[in-house]
């Protein structure tokens, strides 16, 4: 159905034998629940969710063949896989959504085997060329081995159709196989698959040709391209070198789309996720002006940080593009397309780009900063009604209290709210207020319409005691106090104060940015948590003139923010003349003078500043939290006053402890909860289950 509101997003869509019902695609990328090969349950309602939303097209990242061992990609090369594939495009079908799966060979995650200990196994390339995040270097092809994996192209999307997807993309971009064959920057080789680019195309060809062969007239196939490779100096494709394949291609009519990207992955991966330090839709000033050369084929793309359906229809509207996409702000709302078509596009929560997703996959886990249901649709995706009605008191806005709050509400209970301060958000209103990271305010907005909403009483200026909190006669409290920076410059590095911290010139970020101090001669900001605080800080202060050095014992600063923000974060310090000292702590302050060390050489150094900023950590006021202990049915603390950790974790605690509230037989402190025992029955299975449940009921 078209939409009146938005009617250049909503208008259907032809892709080679498939058509689309809407313009709007989540776009692939890595998501972390699969079970040995194969999706699992948790993956299929993760891609439902999305379908359920709105979304007209969804594609799924996905290995070609088995890598050996390592990664945690679905493959469908193997037979025995395609159950589960069939269960994802059956979750998909059931809410009018096409599903693509994209299909490559992944740069990463290679081992010689599954065994504890195994080591890498070579990763392929046209020529031997060392991977940018490691000393490796890739295995040269024989023409043997390309021949294999041509043939596993067919395969895999064998596979796929007879799961029932609609359409096969082959990745080519991004450093992925494809893309080395393509370009010079890669491929040396000498031979048929090198040289020219007829040659350089000839990988590609193939795998087209053997994926055309594989699938029938049925299915649409097509690419994921990078548009310029941004390194034309070292011979990398250019946009006229790829309007040049992409023509060639179509007019071989192996392309029945192109979907656009930027970025050599790993070279630039800030530019694979662009972050909230970027300008948004980066992409669309490289990705204009490619419809005149496709040959009328459906040109798509992310774009770069889209937000909001609003943009989606602006860029179709523009005739940047025919589809446009996105993965992280699917990951964040996956209700995006639906909302806005109801006119509810306040209930959307709008994805930061912080990039947690990632970084908090690193730690072995995968989900979204802000929405704790993705990647738990199924056990947090609804709200029945709790058997036991509570009147709950939340004590705290920050991010644990404002979801705490929230979810109770959304259950039904009767929420009041306490918070101190003028507004809720707590820790993200600091970081909205420090340099390009305003987005960040539009989490703590979205919360506050959504509590309004709810009808939660939400008390501002109200500093809760216990006295306080008694008065509303709680059968269930959550203490969400938050956690302040500490002043001393006590550290898990060394768990002491630093002596001298007492000096007049000693800040912490609250000062400089809720206070407004706003020191403008020599400034060193003490960083120990690598995360967005202290470099924000460090640009605030650098930015109104301040001479700033950041102080870090780390040798990789900023690390925690992830090496996609911290790839454009440190540059933006440089620029203002931020000076970075690594593997540097301090030593002693007395008065003005801050003597800092080496922590190898234990070499010193003396600074006369202005301001001494401690980002050096944060910690909890548990007193509140003890003294309403027992004074109600259920008493939990969460968030930093349960342990002092980060964004993902605070959201999640609010959320997890809220939906204890009013359940018979549920635990009534921390403590009751963290042992009670772990029913692994509630997580991932293969997704073919799903398809034997149904049979079954």
């Amino acid at each position: 159905m078209v939409s009146t509101r938005y009617p250049h997003t909503t208008t259907p869509v032809q892709i080679g034998p498939v058509e689309v019902r809407n313009r709007f695609y989540l776009a692939p990328h890595g998501v972390g629940y699969n079970v040995g090969y194969e999706p699992s349950d948790v993956f299929a309602n993760y891609y439902e969710a999305r379908a359920e939303g709105g979304c007209g097209l969804l594609v799924h990242a996905m290995s070609t063949m088995p890598k050996r061992g390592g990664g945690s990609l679905t493959t469908p090369y193997l037979e025995s896989t395609i159950p589960s594939f069939r269960a994802v495009a059956d979750a998909v079908h059931r809410h009018g959504s096409k599903l693509f799966g994209q299909i490559h060979y992944s740069r990463v995650g290679n081992l010689w085997s599954y065994e504890p200990g195994s080591s890498n196994a070579p990763l392929f390339g046209p020529s031997p060329v060392q991977t940018a995040d490691d000393f490796h270097v890739t295995h040269e092809m024989s023409t043997e081995t390309i021949a294999r994996v041509v043939n596993a192209h067919k395969v895999a999307a064998t596979h796929l159709a007879e799961a029932g997807y609609d359409g096969i993309m082959i990745h080519a971009a991004h450093g992925m196989l494809c893309e080395s064959f393509l370009s010079p920057y890669f491929n040396r080789r000498t031979d048929a698959y090198g040289g020219s680019a007829e040659n350089r195309m000839r990988f590609v060809v193939e795998c087209l040709q053997a994926i055309r062969d594989g699938v029938g007239p049925e299915l649409a196939v097509g690419m994921r391209m990078n548009v310029d490779e941004l390194v034309h100096d070292a011979g990398g494709l250019s946009r006229d070198d790829t309007r040049e394949i992409v023509r060639s291609l179509v007019g071989q009519g192996l392309l029945d789309y192109i979907d656009l990207d930027i970025a050599v992955e790993p070279d630039q991966m800030y530019l694979g996720f662009p972050n909230y330090l970027l300008p948004k839709q980066i992409y669309r000033p490289y990705v204009e002006g490619f419809r005149e050369v496709a040959g009328g084929i459906p040109v798509m793309s992310v774009l770069g940080r889209v937000n909001s359906i609003a943009e989606v229809e602006e860029a179709l509207e523009a005739g940047v593009v025919d589809l446009v996409g996105t993965a992280r702000g699917l990951i964040a709302e996956p209700r995006l397309l639906r909302n806005a078509l109801e006119g509810r596009e306040s209930d959307s929560r709008t994805c930061i780009h912080c990039n947690l997703c990632l970084t908090d996959a690193l730690r072995g886990s995968w989900g979204c900063a802000i929405n704790p249901e993705t990647a738990r649709e199924k056990r947090w995706g609804s709200y029945p009604p709790p058997p036991n009605r509570a009147k709950v008191a939340v004590i705290g806005g920050g991010p644990a209290g404002m979801e705490a709050a929230r979810v109770a509400a959304r259950r039904g209970h009767d929420v009041v709210l306490f918070e101190a301060r003028p507004r809720i958000g707590g820790q993200m209103n600091l970081w909205a207020e420090l340099p390009g990271r305003e987005i960040f305010a539009t989490t703590p907005q979205w919360y506050e319409q959504q509590l309004k909403q709810l009808g939660v009483d939400v008390q501002l200026g109200v500093t809760a005691t216990a006295e306080v909190v008694a008065q509303q006669r709680p059968d269930a409290i959550l203490v969400a106090t938050g956690s302040s920076y500490i002043r001393t410059g006590e550290t898990g590095y060394l768990k002491r104060p630093i002596p001298g911290w007492e000096s007049d010139c000693v800040l912490t970020p609250e000062d400089v940015i809720e206070s407004g101090r706003r020191p403008r001669g020599k400034v060193i900001v003490f960083d120990e948590e690598r995360i967005t605080t202290g470099c924000g800080v460090a640009e605030l202060l650098a930015a109104g003139g301040a001479e700033v050095v950041v102080v870090s014992r780390w040798v990789e600063p900023f690390r925690s923010m992830g090496d996609h923000v911290a790839t454009v974060q440190v540059p933006r310090l440089k620029k203002l003349g931020v000076r970075i000292l690594t593997s540097t702590f301090l030593r002693s302050i007395s008065g003005n003078s801050v003597t800092v060390y080496d922590v190898d050489t234990d070499e010193e150094s003396t600074f006369e500043v202005e301001a001494l900023v401690m980002t050096t950590g944060r910690r909890a006021d548990p007193s509140l939290f003890h003294a309403l202990e027992g004074t109600a049915a259920q008493v939990f603390a969460v968030g930093d006053v349960l342990s002092t950790r980060g964004l993902t974790a605070a959201i999640e605690d609010g959320h997890r402890f809220a939906r204890l509230i009013g359940e018979p037989d549920a635990a009534s402190t921390f403590t009751e909860y963290y042992f009670e025992p772990v029913d692994f029955g509630l997580f991932q299975k293969p997704a073919a289950t799903l398809l034997s449940h149904e049979t079954a009921g």
